[in-house]
């Protein structure tokens, strides 16, 4: 008899140590820790799942961090998930009911994320132990990287582009336009990299740093 595939997750760094990670080990998931550029739990190369707190979830409301991870979750991902895990949303100080249900809407009607609450860590783990087992049916592997069908040459190289660092559909299309090959993009000095719109210093180093560093696995 076919042994069934061993279901696998990848983890951000920053929830090590924490009693969702050890749950999964648990229910038996091959957990394998990276750096993740979007979200905190990859269970596909298509659905990545954000993990807040409810005191956390508040917090990111206020600062609009929850906004910008929604934005790029959307931009990477063709299935996101946020997983609001205890506490209760509409009874702390300091929050309006109404700006939790409007982030709540938000969530759902402009970035396409499902939003799902969890009591414990350990129904979270549980819950990301079902959605693991439901996505990678037939699927051989966990790619880091999100895929979508490009029908056209220029979304093949705009999907290229879009693999760098911090480079998602919008600023793809306008690195294209300002140098016109994806060649010329990744042969650019940070100074040339610099003058496109919503590149700056840091941005264009981290873009170098990965064009130029030798491989290194």
């Amino acid at each position: 008899m076919k042994q069934k595939p061993r279901l696998g997750i990848v983890v951000d760094k920053g929830e090590a140590g924490n009693r969702v990670v050890s749950r999964l080990l648990k229910l038996g998931l091959e957990v394998r820790m990276e750096r993740l550029e979007v979200g905190d739990y990859q269970l596909s190369d298509r659905l990545v799942v954000e993990r807040k707190t409810a005191l956390d979830f508040l917090r990111s409301i206020a600062d609009k961090r929850l906004f910008n991870q929604a934005l790029e979750m959307a931009e990477k991902f063709e299935k996101r998930v946020l997983i609001v895990e205890g506490g209760r949303l509409y009874s702390s100080s300091g929050f309006h009911p109404n700006a939790v249900k409007g982030a709540l809407c938000a969530m759902a009607v402009q970035f396409g994320i499902s939003v799902l609450q969890t009591r414990t860590p350990e129904e979270t783990a549980a819950l990301l132990a079902a959605m693991a087992r439901q996505e990678q049916v037939g699927l051989k592997e966990i790619s880091l990287r999100p895929k979508r069908r490009a029908s056209s040459l220029a979304q093949q190289q705009e999907y290229i582009v879009e693999s760098l660092p911090g480079v998602g559909p919008k600023l793809s299309k306008a690195l294209l336009e300002r140098f016109g090959t994806v060649e010329k993009i990744f042969t650019a000095s940070e100074q040339e990299l610099e003058q496109v719109n919503l590149i700056g210093p840091k941005k264009a180093r981290a873009l170098r740093e990965a064009l130029s560093t030798p491989y290194a696995p």
